[in-house]
């Protein structure tokens, strides 16, 4: 027996989802030792790879959609890792311990890692046949991408991570941008109010027209979109309009099993299922507990999906004495402009916002977001080299002052 593989250890390991949670998932076995089966099974046909480029390099045409791969067929092949693509996951047989496909083929695992990610929420209106569209796969990239080539007038719905991003993306090619919010700024909740209004400042200096406060309530065009209409009455033309109201996670295969799917798969820190001890789940589609809340919460971002594969692809070799706790401070950034904002940790929306740190020029700085003088989060707009030093304060729940003398 391998000596990185506890006793006991599974023989075939299928991981549904051939997301960046699930391929790390796949390949961090084999480094751990692993020397059964793996399987990754994905719903669409390609082989993995990389979100955050899609919103930022692929529409900027700085990128070759496959360039942003995680994996290349011969590393897959040479870990012996078995790959089934655009095949998705239909329903979970639990007793019999299978993964029943679309096609009705069937794929016995001894554990089962779920990594099977988010969709965009449903758009709730009715809409033209061509023209709008959500950004979430490499195929919605590219046909955004290309239809950037034709200098559409672009609306894009939600200011989110997402909708900002592309929102830049546009602007930066030259296009006619309006961004509709129904939240006062753009990422509020997650940011804080003032590197909120900082980040919408930077967006309407490069032409970006956003509407805040406002809802749509239709979209007009009959074969192609032509514009959308508001919740005031303000009508925008459009060519292109891109919706990024936020995603639902995808476990609509796994109804009727024994999985508490409460918004994803609920796990415990060491990333198994809290109800079936064969199951595990990793990525936007689990629900783990994370610093800073009550209850187990989905962590949408790059960095808790690497985390939780690395935990998952050791804990499944080791006996349930031997695992390690996932349990970690949320990270995420965006890039606008060129520019780069960094949040660690989790707010919430009655946390304080103090500025602890200024650039020269007054336009990067630091910001914390606490609570009864604790830090809860922590953000960096612009100055990525401040990184290490607030996310080491927002894991030792350092004061406001303690992290004001980081900066001296």
């Amino acid at each position: 027996m391998n000596p990185g593989q506890a006793e006991g250890a599974p023989g075939r390991v299928v991981v549904v989802g051939a997301s960046l949670a699930g391929v790390r998932t796949a390949l961090g076995l084999r480094r751990a030792g692993f020397t059964g089966t793996v399987t990754l099974l994905g719903d669409e046909p390609w082989l993995p790879y990389d979100r955050p480029p899609l919103s930022k390099q692929v529409l900027l045409g700085e990128w070759p959609a496959d360039r942003t791969r995680l994996a290349s067929p011969e590393q897959l092949a040479g870990q012996g890792i078995e790959v089934r693509l655009g095949d998705p996951a239909g329903a979970l047989d639990e007793q019999g311990r299978a993964v029943v496909l679309g096609s009705g083929t069937r794929v016995d695992f001894d554990a089962l890692v779920v990594a099977t990610g988010a969709a965009p929420r449903p758009w709730p209106f009715p809409t033209p046949a061509t023209g709008v569209y959500d950004l979430r796969r490499l195929d919605d990239a590219v046909a955004i991408r290309d239809a950037f080539a034709g200098t559409p007038r672009v609306v894009v719905v939600g200011a989110g991570f997402i909708g900002t991003e592309l929102a830049s993306a546009a602007a930066r090619r030259g296009l006619a941008v309006d961004v509709v919010e129904p939240q006062p700024a753009p990422l509020a909740a997650q940011l804080g109010t003032v590197a909120s209004a900082a980040l919408l400042d930077l967006h309407r200096r490069h032409g970006v027209r956003f509407h805040p406060g406002r809802g749509v309530v239709a979209v007009h065009g009959r074969d192609r979109v032509e514009s959308v209409e508001l919740d005031d009455g303000t009508v925008l033309d459009a060519d292109l309009v891109v919706v990024g109201i936020g995603v639902l996670p995808n476990t609509g295969w796994l109804r009727g099993s024994s999985l508490d799917l409460a918004d994803g798969v609920r796990c415990a820190a060491t990333g198994v299922s809290t109800t079936n001890p064969a199951i595990w789940a990793v990525g936007d589609v689990a629900r783990w507990p994370v610093v800073g809340s009550v209850e187990p919460r989905r962590v949408e971002h790059w960095t808790s999906a690497v985390e939780q594969a690395g935990v998952v692809a050791y804990n499944l070799l080791q006996p349930p004495a031997a695992r390690r706790s996932g349990v970690g401070v949320p990270y995420v950034w965006t890039d606008h402009y060129g520019l780069k904002v960094q949040l660690v940790g989790l707010a919430s929306a009655a946390d304080e916002t103090t500025v602890v740190h200024r650039s020269p020029d007054g336009e990067r700085f630091v910001a914390v977001r606490h609570a009864e003088g604790r830090l809860s989060a922590a953000l960096a707009f612009g100055m990525p080299e401040t990184l290490p030093r607030i996310r080491g304060a927002v894991r030792s729940g350092a004061t406001v002052a303690e992290a004001a003398a980081l900066f001296g």
